[in-house]
């Protein structure tokens, strides 16, 4: 049966009634003509007769006044239109009919996804739609099935979409949020579409995404024990962290208070130094799982991007040096702890030493032997230099380039304690000085060192070792900065430098 023919078999009562079914927003006009057995464009016809009908009766109605009035609203209601599509110079809005072609959009979506590329009046010509504008096919087609969607259903949907221009580049992203356009009965005869550029927060997100990757992947294969707390909960952890407290995986750790681990007090006193910048290792008592108590070296660090303390745990230092044969720092501090504690009216020196030019060799050789021979060959010059039976002298971390020297039982008298300590520290100069090494480049690299010397009294204030120690190390950086400056590493040509050092006395009184 021909669709001239079925239309004819529907009485006025049924049309009428199929036009407060489309106008109720129940149902859409697809939905609608297929359950009363009619094609869309009768249906569509049905709505335009009554709605011609009926502003015809109501027109009729109305004064001159009226309806010049009406007139009058009706372009302020499509100027207020205009002005919200563009109000926002970032946001792009297009309308479409029912068959996906424009029939108005803003000048930011001329701009901006078309790239200037049609005037509004080309866009605009009843023909144009997103395949004849040449975009990719399968964007096309994505475009067309979600409006055709919300035609068939009347529900707006919102969705992220990847833009591309016409060669396929993507160019940005949007959020898009389509809604059914309707005509003054409430039939939806096309889609409004209006999208925000997300560009930055999608790359925000994806480098999200990578950083999470890769400190996940950082964390799971670090050889140290890593937990961030958050307040006194363990917020997150690695494996190694929970092996060395007794647990099988980091989700055992992770919301438990990190004071179930640590004995009391410690995690106040760590706080407490943190706050002062201490960034050194620091020996702490942990009870495990199973109730043992254990000592691990704990390293924290104010995380503001964590929100929290970040702690690197590893278990205690070996007492020896496996390159040099040297003692750590443990053993140092402890060797000079005991010597500070001495009742004898004595003064004690410290020497803080620093390889300048490590970085710089392990940098330019492809093995890092350079380094290891550079630190070895200033390890040997120094014990060379000095009395083996009373001063101590220490690499203070396996894999870096700092040493420290005491001298201990030196006399209660300070200027001669000076006097000797100046002999001593200027025949390491000269031991040193006129050392290289060759790199495999055959650049000739002078060894150079920066010392900072401190002197401390037995019968003054014990401060503790850690204060003596980092007080010789302030003074090296000072030497360290001044003997940096006089290296011309743009070229690689290494001056004779001069070896810096500072000296000065600490609580001596």
């Amino acid at each position: 049966m021909s669709e001239k023919k079925r239309c004819l078999n529907f009485t006025k009562e049924q049309k009428d009634d199929a036009v407060r079914r489309v106008r109720a927003g129940g149902q859409s006009i697809p939905a609608v003509a297929r359950n009363l057995g009619v094609s869309e464009q009768s249906l569509r016809r049905w709505l335009k007769e009554a709605n011609s009908d009926e502003e015809s009766e109501f027109d009729s109605a109305m004064t001159t006044d009226q309806l010049e009035e009406l007139q009058r609203l009706r372009v302020q209601q499509f100027s207020m239109f205009n002005s919200l599509m563009n109000g926002f110079p970032d946001t792009t809005c297009y309308v479409k009919d029912v068959n996906g072609v424009f029939i108005d959009c803003n000048q930011a979506y001329l701009e901006k996804t078309l790239e200037g590329a049609l005037t509004r009046e080309t866009l605009l010509n009843g023909k144009t739609t997103d395949f004849t504008l040449g975009f990719p096919k399968d964007d096309c087609e994505l475009y067309a099935r979600q409006e055709k969607q919300v035609i068939e259903n009347g529900v707006p949907i919102t969705n992220r979409y990847p833009v591309h221009n016409k060669t396929g580049k993507l160019i940005r992203w949007e959020k898009t949020t389509k809604i059914p356009f309707r005509d003054s009965t409430g039939a939806v005869i096309g889609t409004i579409g209006i999208s925000t550029d997300i560009s930055e927060l999608i790359q925000t997100q994806e480098e999200l995404k990578i950083s999470i990757e890769l400190a996940r992947i950082l964390t799971n294969n670090s050889t140290e024990g890593i937990l961030v707390l958050r307040g006194n909960k363990i917020f997150l952890s690695n494996p190694y962290a929970a092996q060395l407290l007794g647990y099988s995986a980091p989700d055992d750790l992770e919301g438990m208070n990190v004071n179930e681990f640590l004995l009391t007090g410690q995690l106040d006193m760590i706080t407490a130094k943190l706050a002062n910048n201490y960034t050194d290792f620091e020996e702490l008592k942990f009870r495990t799982n199973t109730g043992e108590e254990i000592t691990l070296a704990v390293q924290g660090k104010i995380s503001p991007e964590a929100q929290g303390l970040i702690f690197n745990l590893r278990k205690p230092q070996e007492q020896t040096d496996s390159l040099t044969g040297l003692i750590l720092k443990r053993a140092f501090t402890d060797a000079l702890a005991g010597e500070m504690e001495k009742p004898a009216d004595a003064h004690i020196a410290i020497g803080f030493i620093d390889v300048n030019n490590l970085k710089f060799v392990n940098d330019t050789c492809k093995e890092h032997t350079k380094g290891d021979s550079l630190i070895k060959s200033v390890a040997e010059i120094v014990k060379s230099g000095i009395r083996a039976e009373k001063d101590v002298f220490a690499r203070l971390y396996q894999g870096g380039d700092e040493f420290c020297l005491m001298f201990p039982s030196l006399p209660a008298d300070g200027e001669k304690t000076f006097e000797i300590i100046n002999s001593k520290v200027t025949h390491l100069v000269q031991q040193l000085r006129g050392k290289t090494i060759v790199l495999d480049n055959q650049i000739e690299v002078p060894i150079n060192i920066s010392i900072g010397v401190t002197i401390y009294r037995r019968s003054s204030r014990n401060p503790g070792a850690e204060a003596l120690l980092a007080e010789a190390d302030a003074l090296m950086y000072v030497a360290k900065k001044e003997a940096e400056e006089m290296q011309n590493a743009q070229n690689f040509q290494w001056k004779p430098t001069k070896f810096k050092i500072i000296f000065s006395k600490f609580n001596n009184n």
